[in-house]
């Protein structure tokens, strides 16, 4: 019987296949638009991220700038008080109008930044005060004169006194400190409040190194309110005496410079903004003090950058930055723009596209790494046994094709076992690898070296006929081992290690015959007393294999390798595969 299909109730519309298709393009353009979204959100957080971090690196970039120009500064001022410590020291007529010409001619109101004052204070016991006086009037400071009679202020009598003897203002702002002060009083007019200048003084004659009077815990001169002083002992000599009993006998005097902190920070941050400097040092005895600080920080400042130096003391400059950046608004902007880019059909193949190049690129990438393991020694990048007995048997067959001259040298490192012993096993790969690059930079480029494992290495050999041969070859490589090996990154200092060598001449029917004959050579080497080379012979194995015993009497032959019963080939062809 033939069916007649029934026809469809009338009204009743049959959804076309094309309608259908379209539901699902809108179900994968929702689907790409919610990928989209979500990829947006995590765009705008990336790219937030990124403009955070450059923020960072562009205020890393401007802080090393300020430190180093501030360190730089700081330098150039010590090193100035050095000079001047020297000069007291070499010349001991040195007087006032002499040193006002050297001022002069180094200029150091514009080559030595924040500089307020320099002076040389002398140490002055009581029946020396008279003299030193006259001498101080006939004599005074640059720019201070000093009338008689000479009387030293504040006045009052004590064990000793610490008066100026020369010294220059160089800057106009600061009011010069009486020529006749002394600075080993216990108190600072006016007011009379403790000094701790003369504490500072012994400390630096005890230690031999610079104190500092920081910013803060001195009285404004002329304006200046910022103000720190340093006092660097002069001794009788260049050289600091080694013990404090000698410091203090030999001590002459300190040099005592004055220096505008705000002038130091300020020349250097005149272009920048959100930023704090500051400078501290490390003070004997008394731990880490603040000595200068310029520039302001919004709130919520989170980059810092700190750089270190030793000049005569430990010092720091320390630079804290805003962290304010436009990350935000970027960051809302990418992800609204990428928000409306996925809503477009495109983007979807456009990322499948490039989705398919990067697994391709990967895979191609994963495959020669794969490659390159399965061929190569991972500690030193040279060829490991397989590409070694591969290139063995490419040469052999070139050989038989045509007249060359080839041979194999089986390598193996004299007490390699006592470095691993004596220094652990990573000088021990460190020298490996170093074993490696000089074998590779002693052979032509037509040899061939590589590693088999442990200390053991071969080198390929060929070459026209009449050319460089083998032994020749073996000989440079013994040479080669005649210069020590200087490790880098290890603590070890240049280590000497020798080579025993194992040649084999000629073609051979397989890789293995001719690299089993180099080791036999080797084994022989080694019974020499190593450090040297040996060509194979055939009556070498039967010799061998007779000094080792026979199977049911095995006789240890201690060769510096490992210990065999019976000697055996690592190389049949069993192996090889």
């Amino acid at each position: 019987m033939t069916r007649i299909d029934a026809p469809e109730p009338e009204g009743e519309v049959v959804e076309p296949a094309g309608r259908r298709s379209l539901r699902l393009w809108n179900v994968v353009a929702v689907a790409v638009l919610l990928a989209g979204l979500a990829l947006s959100v995590v765009g705008a957080v990336a790219w937030h991220g990124y403009v955070q971090d450059q923020a960072a690196q562009t205020f890393d970039s401007n802080a090393f700038s300020i430190s180093a120009a501030v360190s730089t500064s700081l330098r150039r001022d010590i090193d100035f008080v050095a000079t001047q410590r020297a000069g007291v020291v070499a010349v001991p007529d040195l007087n006032n109008r002499e040193l006002a010409v050297w001022y002069k001619s180094v200029d150091i109101a514009n080559r030595f930044p924040g500089g307020v004052g320099f002076a040389f204070v002398q140490r002055v016991l009581p029946f020396q005060l008279s003299a030193f006086g006259a001498q101080v009037v006939a004599d005074p400071p640059v720019n201070e004169p000093v009338t008689s009679p000479y009387t030293v202020f504040p006045t009052g009598q004590r064990s000793e006194y610490c008066l100026q003897r020369f010294g220059i203002a160089t800057s106009s702002a600061a009011k010069p400190i009486p020529a006749t002060f002394d600075f080993c009083s216990s108190t600072i007019p006016p007011g009379s409040s403790p000094s701790p200048i003369p504490h500072l003084l012994d400390e630096a004659t005890k230690s031999g190194h610079t104190t500092i009077l920081a910013a803060g815990k001195i009285a404004k001169t002329g304006g200046i309110a910022d103000l720190f002083v340093t006092f660097s002992p002069v001794y009788s000599s260049n050289e600091t005496p080694r013990t404090v009993a000698a410091r203090l006998a030999q001590l002459r005097g300190w040099i005592v410079a004055t220096f505008s902190g705000d002038d130091l920070l300020r020349s250097n941050l005149q272009t920048q903004h959100r930023l704090l400097a500051s400078v501290t040092f490390e003070q004997p005895g008394t731990g880490v003090v603040t000595i200068a600080s310029s520039g302001t920080v919004p709130h919520g400042a989170t980059f810092t950058r700190i750089l270190r130096f030793n000049a005569n003391g430990s010092w720091a400059v320390r630079v804290e930055g805003s962290a304010q950046s436009p990350g935000v608004i970027q960051g809302i902007g990418v992800g609204v723009l990428g928000g409306g880019l996925s809503a477009l059909l495109f983007l979807l193949f456009m990322l499948l596209t490039r989705s398919r190049a990067i697994a391709l690129r990967f895979v191609d990438k994963a495959t020669r790494q794969l490659r390159h393991m399965a061929l190569y020694d991972p500690l030193t990048d040279l060829p490991n046994r397989a590409l070694l007995l591969d290139r063995a048997e490419q040469m052999l067959i070139r050989a038989k094709r045509h007249p060359l001259l080839v041979g194999a040298l089986f390598i193996d490192l004299d007490n390699f076992k006592e470095v691993n012993d004596t220094y652990g096993h990573h000088v021990g790969d460190q020298l490996l690898k170093a074993v490696g690059v000089r074998l590779s930079g002693a052979l032509r480029a037509s040899d061939s070296v590589g590693r088999l494992g442990g200390d053991e290495f071969v080198v390929l050999v060929e070459g026209e006929l009449g050319g460089v041969g083998p032994e020749v070859v073996a000989q440079q490589l013994v040479a080669a081992f005649g210069e020590p090996f200087v490790l880098e990154g290890t603590n070890v200092g240049p280590l000497e290690i020798r080579a025993s060598i194992g040649v084999a001449l000629g073609a051979r029917n397989g890789p293995a015959d001719l690299l089993r004959d180099a080791d036999v050579a080797l084994y022989v080497a080694k019974a020499r007393g190593k450090h040297g080379y040996v060509v194979f012979r055939s009556d070498m194995e039967m010799d061998l294999t007779d000094r080792l015993g026979s199977e049911g009497d095995p006789v240890e032959v201690r060769s510096g390798r490992e210990n065999r019963p019976q000697y055996q080939s690592r190389f049949d062809l069993n192996d090889v595969s």
